[in-house]
């Protein structure tokens, strides 16, 4: 089964750099990381090993969005998991979607994780030209 997963970094930074972090906190070769055109041109082998990226870059908000597909288990704790090895070894503030969903009646509520190890809550908001932006919850 393909899992699809989201996940927005807070610097805009190199897309090798992001790449090679996403590598290794997926447990993955960098090599297996692959376009999306890419990826639905390979065989199924190659499907099974290979995840499928979508990289978007924003000089408002949030400076990378990842949009990712794979047969790996990237869902609810796992992406936290992601989400949390990626902020620390990019040095950046992380935001995934809170796999609970609509907690406290928030629809939109992303969990941000710090490159510290602390984590927060709040809402994800786009605007029109596709930027995103976390505004925190208290607490």
């Amino acid at each position: 089964m393909l899992d699809c997963f989201e996940v927005s970094i807070k610097q805009k930074l190199d897309l090798n750099v992001v790449r090679s972090a996403l590598a290794e906190c997926l447990g993955v070769p960098v090599e297996n990381l692959v376009d999306e055109s890419e990826y639905w041109g390979l065989p199924d082998s190659g499907r099974e090993s290979s995840v499928s990226l979508r990289v978007y870059f924003s000089d408002v908000g949030y400076g990378v969005l990842i949009t990712g597909l794979s047969v790996l288990d990237v869902r609810d704790e796992r992406l936290w998991a992601l989400a949390d090895c990626l902020s620390k070894k990019l040095g950046a503030d992380v935001a995934v979607g809170d796999y609970r969903d609509e907690v406290e009646g928030y629809p939109d509520r992303v969990v941000v994780f710090s490159p510290d190890g602390t984590k927060a809550f709040g809402i994800g908001i786009s605007d029109p030209e596709g930027n995103f932006e976390v505004e925190l919850l208290p607490g």
